[in-house]
């Protein structure tokens, strides 16, 4: 229900998902979404055990994303391959400012 509401989102432009539990494949499915909504901006995802292929997916999108500006990931398990590629995203995404790394609380 929220995945098919987010589809459609032309409002909501922060999203609180925090201590969720939804772990990599919650991770995996929030960076499609970002990849297919422009209007959320700021994505809270902390302690959510995505671990590092959560936090690659999630790091993929952010990198393409036109318009994601804030990604919060601390307490999630994350390690130095997730931690890398949310490092790349902030690369590519010069819009990306704010992205709260694993070891951040």
């Amino acid at each position: 229900a929220l995945a098919e509401a987010l589809r459609h989102n032309t409002s909501l432009i922060h999203l609180d998902m925090h201590a969720c539990s939804f772990g990599e494949d919650g991770a995996t499915a929030f960076a499609e979404l970002m990849r297919q909504n422009s209007t959320v901006t700021a994505l809270n995802l902390k302690s959510n055990y995505i671990g590092d292929a959560g936090a690659t997916a999630l790091a993929q999108a952010a990198g393409a994303s036109q318009s994601m500006r804030c990604l919060v990931t601390a307490g999630n398990d994350i390690g130095r391959a997730g931690q890398a590629a949310l490092e790349r995203a902030m690369e590519q995404n010069e819009a990306l400012s704010d992205v709260m790394p694993a070891g951040e609380h």
